[in-house]
């Protein structure tokens, strides 16, 4: 297994903007002799908070690097309750450097756009007529039946991709997990699966690269019972949920209730 080293994370105490607002500045180690790229970054509200005073439901933190420049971040609210709770964003670190950033509180309306390295989405057509839309939250008819046509979900299920490859899960009796890979940084997941497409051939995006048949394919669930393997197959109800959405995170939430095992039920809940 591959041993991770954690960066180390300093906050120093507010320093006074030239618009005269409070800036905090936080200090990012690297402790180990390894080029670290894209390396993720989280401060939990509560934190920052503690430090920085109250942020009301309205305002998100601005990171912005030692020239000034705004780096590309997202507030994310995980549990669904209104309120962000977790800053997110990723930096590049040489071998045992540490870099600067500042964070400053601004409302949401004044916070810069970026290009997303990460996207996720579900896209349903309740009435099955090749229209999908995005929805945030859903619960799969207990009656869908897998690969039944007109497709009720784009590419038959949730979606996640970064900008080198993408993934989706079949949300169905099947539960596979499957590999787009991709030819473009930007993000194609709006694209795939439309009418008119096929993504088992090459496009000038990529294409599906795994075939999954009857196999986990690309990490999907199972249960071992003594010598028996129990694939995460039909269960009484399914659950979505897009949790984040982009510029440099995306996080969705299944959550599969029913599932049976050698006489025994159960309910499993993740997140990708």
């Amino acid at each position: 297994m591959e041993k991770r080293t954690f960066l180390f994370v300093f906050i120093i105490a507010g320093l006074v903007a030239a618009c005269g607002e409070p800036n905090y500045q936080i200090v990012i180690n690297n402790p180990v002799d390894v080029i670290r790229k894209d390396e993720p970054v989280v401060i939990l509200r509560d934190s920052l908070v503690a430090l920085m005073g109250e942020i009301s439901v309205d305002q998100v933190i601005l990171v912005t690097d030692a020239d000034g420049k705004a780096v590309a971040s997202q507030c994310d609210d995980l549990d669904g309750d209104g309120t962000w709770d977790e800053l997110f964003f990723v930096c590049d670190l040489g071998a045992n450097q540490s870099v600067s950033f500042d964070l400053g509180v601004v409302n949401k309306s004044e916070f810069p756009s970026f290009t997303a390295r990460a996207h996720a989405q579900l896209k349903y057509s309740e009435t099955r007529n090749n229209v999908f839309i995005p929805i945030n939250e859903h619960t799969r008819p207990a009656d869908h039946v897998a690969q039944s046509t007109p497709y009720l979900y784009q590419f038959e299920g949730p979606g996640w991709e970064n900008d080198v490859v993408a993934f989706r899960t079949y949300f169905d009796s099947r539960n596979g997990k499957d590999i787009y890979g991709k030819l473009t940084k930007r993000m194609v997941l709006d694209s795939v699966g439309l009418p008119g497409t096929n993504y088992h051939n090459l496009a000038e995006w990529g294409m599906d690269v795994l075939k999954v048949g009857q196999t986990l394919g690309a990490g999907s669930l199972a249960m071992q019972v003594e010598d028996s393997l129990y694939r995460l197959g039909p269960t009484r109800e399914a659950h979505f949920r897009l949790v984040a959405n982009g510029p440099v995170r995306s996080i969705i939430e299944l959550i599969y209730d029913g599932w049976k095992v050698a006489g025994e039920e159960y309910k499993l809940e993740g997140s990708y």
